[in-house]
């Protein structure tokens, strides 16, 4: 399906989509037979339909976002839709806000959490993280990238281990 490219396994295309969906004006048909093929190979349907409704919402199709959705959270209905700002224009849509009512009520947060450092480089797939408790020193582990980054307590990330 992938021959001739570095994508091996169904997730990993999943977040090549994403970063190629990411780039372009519009969901072309070859864009969507690639989720189709994807929803057909992989077990993880939910997540692939949810990247696909968050790219119908980041084009402004939000019909097709909130159709796409519902499909989703019916096989996964722990993701919270309101944690996304591609969302956002589907808020004060009573189905939309009835499915995040239902995955609120059902998963409520435990505990609430900042972000406090954003990777600029969206094709790493971490894969691990570990942290040195002497220095706040992180390392994150990557799967696609086949390395693994240093990010110091400021932000600052660098290459602890290279491409392979």
């Amino acid at each position: 399906m992938f021959r001739g490219s570095r994508i091996r396994s169904p997730v990993v295309c999943l977040f090549f989509l994403a970063g190629v969906l990411g780039q372009g004006a519009d969901l072309s048909m070859e864009k969507q037979e690639l989720f189709n093929k994807l929803l057909q190979t992989t077990p993880d349907k939910a997540a692939v339909r949810y990247n696909l409704a968050l790219d119908y919402a980041r084009l402004g199709d939000l019909n097709s976002a909130l159709a796409t959705l519902k499909e989703a959270l019916l096989d996964t209905p722990w993701l919270d839709p309101s944690a996304d700002a591609q969302f956002k224009g589907l808020s004060g849509n009573p189905d939309f806000d009835n499915l995040v009512h239902r995955v609120q009520a059902k998963h409520r947060a435990r505990c609430n959490s900042l972000v406090t450092i954003t990777i600029s480089q969206r094709d790493l797939i971490p894969e691990g993280l570990a942290a040195d408790p002497s220095n706040g020193v992180l390392f994150l582990g990557s799967i696609y990238r086949r390395k693994i980054l240093k990010i110091k307590p400021d932000g600052i990330t660098s290459d602890f281990v290279g491409e392979r």
